[in-house]
């Protein structure tokens, strides 16, 4: 694209805020302490109650970089969008109020975008549990994602690694040149939006590049959208899944290959299969009769995509949820071994 060419100077941060009073100045103060210093910074208040909106406006008044928007509860994909349509940088950037910016993360993913001339550059992020404050220095010993290898990704060998889940399709450890949001939106309403505006965005690249650093920090909290497990997520959850696994399959063969979609169906076959063990926990009627439903959908899943296909993981796993669903309540310790 065009927009490749562009030497981006200013940097819009958008950071969506819902009732994220425990960690929002640990992440605050991760962006406006940045190396890199010219930046637009929005913070999008969807309606917080605990004091969340407060902190927002106390930050504005000390860092005038800083512009609060407060609105209605709307949703996590409204709240991104609000940040995108009144932005001014030539690039952005999101960060979700319950993580952390490594203090140089702007400015080496910005100057590897000016150096390339990309459209999209990520870096890798680790992972850190629901145990108060992040630490810098616990950084390195901490799982880091994605697992693409360092350099420069044309749009379809970009578009492949997504396939290969070896990038991540979340868009917090990214920068985005602000072409690529012209018609991309988040869908409002909905879940798993980074899955359906990821694909949508480096089919537009020209140019994308995978940096081997860390420097993201993501909190795994209890307390997530993500993690809090709902018939609504799922069926979002599905729903997502659903659309790219099309996507993949109606570019096979000029860009994905059988076996690139067959590993995102079995990564998708696996989280339907852990919701289905966390919903076996609920005592409650509505997630028995959930989880009944769901235990057709994984079933009519298996039977449409072809069992025959995935691991030996995933197949003991779905045969033991067919025939012994009872067996998989004592699963819970070990199912993050068996559903890899």
């Amino acid at each position: 694209m065009e927009s490749s060419q562009l030497f981006v100077d200013l940097v819009t941060v958008i950071i969506p805020v819902y009732n994220g009073k425990k960690y929002l100045s640990e992440a605050l103060r991760s962006v406006i302490h940045q190396s890199y210093q010219n930046l637009e910074i929005l913070v999008v208040d969807d309606g917080s109650t605990d004091g969340s909106a407060e902190i927002c406006d106390q930050f504005a008044a000390r860092d005038r970089r800083i512009r609060v928007i407060h609105q209605e509860n709307k949703g996590l994909s409204a709240a991104r969008n609000a940040g995108i349509e009144i932005m001014t940088g030539q690039a952005l950037m999101f960060l979700d109020a319950d993580d952390a910016f490594h203090p140089n993360i702007v400015q080496i993913l910005l100057e590897t975008m000016n150096r390339e001339k990309a459209d999209i550059v990520m870096c890798k992020f680790s992972n850190y549990r629901d145990n108060g404050e992040m630490k810098l220095e616990d950084l390195e010993n901490k799982q880091g994602v994605p697992d693409a290898q360092e350099g420069a990704y044309d749009r379809i060998h970009a578009l492949q690694a997504l396939a290969d889940i070896q990038i991540s399709i979340s868009v917090w450890n990214k920068l985005y040149r602000k072409e690529l949001w012209n018609s991309i939106r988040f869908s409002n309403g909905h879940v798993f939006e980074d899955l359906e505006v990821s694909y949508q965005l480096f089919e537009l690249v020209g140019k994308a590049y995978v940096l081997d650093r860390k420097l993201y920090l993501h909190r795994l909290c209890n307390e997530s959208i993500t993690s809090i497990w709902s018939e609504e997520k799922i069926n979002d959850y599905i729903m997502a899944y659903n659309h790219y696994n099309a996507y993949i399959s109606s570019h096979i063969p000029e860009i994905f290959t059988e076996e690139q979609l067959n590993k995102n169906r079995q990564f998708q076959l696996n989280t339907m299969m852990r919701c289905f063990i966390e919903l076996s926990r609920s005592r409650n009627q509505t997630g028995k009769q959930f989880r009944n439903k769901l235990k057709k959908r994984i079933i009519d899943f298996a039977v449409h995509t072809g069992i025959k296909h995935y691991s030996l993981k995933t197949k003991t796993a779905y045969l033991l949820l067919r025939f012994c669903p009872w067996l998989l309540i004592g699963w819970i310790v070990i199912q993050r071994k068996i559903l890899q």
